[in-house]
């Protein structure tokens, strides 16, 4: 049922916020399960749950499937949209923090471009 995806996706954000991304994955992961069987992979909701849980697998040193979750989420987010403004932040800290400098100065620039680009 979606409301159980609300649920999840809420308390996993918390735990993530509270730096304890391994608690938050289990929740994220069926956040982002739910969401996506109901609404669709490219869904705001979807791509939000599929965002928090990357940047969780981030800071738990999971890099491939984080960085997979994030570019995957970079890709089916509308240009400019919430969802992709969020994910362009997420691979920048996700690059920053393993050593990809290169990388996440590109997704700054691009999101420095995109919002300094949005109407105030």
């Amino acid at each position: 049922h979606p409301q159980y995806g609300v649920s999840s996706f809420w308390y996993g954000k918390l735990l993530a916020e509270l730096d304890r991304a391994r608690e938050a994955e289990p929740h994220l992961r069926r956040a982002l399960e739910i969401y996506s069987d109901t609404y669709g992979e490219e869904d705001a909701w979807s791509l939000d749950a599929q965002i928090e849980l990357g940047s969780a697998l981030s800071s738990l040193g999971e890099s491939l499937e984080a960085e997979r979750l994030l570019l995957g989420a970079k890709t089916a987010a509308g240009d400019g949209s919430e969802q992709h403004l969020a994910a362009l932040e997420a691979l920048a800290r996700h690059y920053e923090a393993t050593g990809r400098n290169d990388a996440a100065r590109e997704n700054r620039r691009l999101l420095e471009q995109l919002t300094s680009a949005a109407p105030q």
